[in-house]
């Protein structure tokens, strides 16, 4: 009887350990769901950024040969393909890194000058002043992005000589507008 005793003892001691463990257990709802979101969502951001990282490469190697090859219809390729990386980050801007960013839509600005798209310039300029709340990029040589293309798309007739000594654009590019002026003039 004794015997008897100890097994039902001991078979209800297993029974409400196992209970109190199950017990213990979360179920996988509402925290699983959440999780599964974050995960999707931390997906779709990476893959926007490696889009972006994508677009960007392809850009820059239009780039490259553009410049090699001298071809103008290179370069309005390169400056469309750079601005559209630009646009397909669809407002989620401050996932990539905002001086590469900055670099795509200046450099899409400047590959439409040189593809004599001056209009298309314009609307990058008026995309990287818009997208980037005053910043500015500097060349190596200390001169300021956003001054260069002042000097470029705001250039009228109005020959100013102190305006444009005044501006923080690149040497060759005022030394070039003063030629022009000249020629304008003489």
């Amino acid at each position: 009887m004794k015997i008897r005793y100890k097994t039902a003892f001991k078979s209800l001691l297993f029974v409400s350990a196992a209970t109190l463990l199950t017990a213990c257990q979360t179920t996988p709802t509402f925290r699983s769901v959440e999780h599964i979101d974050f995960r999707a969502d931390r997906y779709d951001e990476l893959r926007l950024v490696a889009d972006f990282n994508d677009c960007k490469n392809e850009g820059l190697e239009l780039d490259r040969r553009a410049q090699e090859s001298k071809d103008f219809s290179l370069h309005l390729a390169s400056a469309e393909k750079l601005l559209s990386c630009h646009y397909e980050l669809d407002g989620e801007i401050s996932l990539v890194d905002q001086e590469q960013n900055m670099k795509v839509v200046a450099l899409s600005a400047q590959n439409f000058i040189k593809g004599g798209s001056i209009d298309r310039a314009r609307v990058a300029s008026e995309v990287f002043d818009l997208s980037f709340g005053g910043r500015d990029l500097v060349y190596p040589d200390g001169s300021s992005f956003k001054q260069s293309m002042s000097v470029i798309l705001d250039n009228s007739e109005n020959i100013n000589q102190f305006a444009l000594a005044s501006t923080n654009a690149r040497p060759k590019l005022k030394k070039e507008i003063r030629r022009a002026w000249h020629w304008m003039v003489n």
